[in-house]
């Protein structure tokens, strides 16, 4: 159970942070080059990383967009109102 909690309360973006540091000097040091497993793990999280920001991103232009459809809707609703 303590490896579990201790596993949880690992900060995602140091670890990934060092996983990529670990690869770019990978030839530099005398530590065992990195597995082809691991290179693509790195890749696929750095892919995975951009394709959560390129969600975030759409779904806040899209909330924005939104916002000012209903903006001017209220605007024109409200300008109806006042001369009626």
């Amino acid at each position: 159970m303590a490896r579990l909690a201790a596993a949880l309360d690992t900060d995602p973006e140091h670890a990934r942070a060092s996983a990529e540091a670990w690869l770019a000097g990978a030839g530099d040091r005398h530590d065992p080059a990195p597995m082809m497993l691991q290179r693509s793990y790195v890749a696929a999280s750095r892919a995975a990383a951009s394709r959560r920001q390129r969600l975030v991103v759409i779904a806040s232009l899209s909330v924005a967009v939104v916002s000012l459809v209903l903006l001017v809707l209220a605007l024109i609703s409200r300008s109806q109102a006042v001369t009626a």
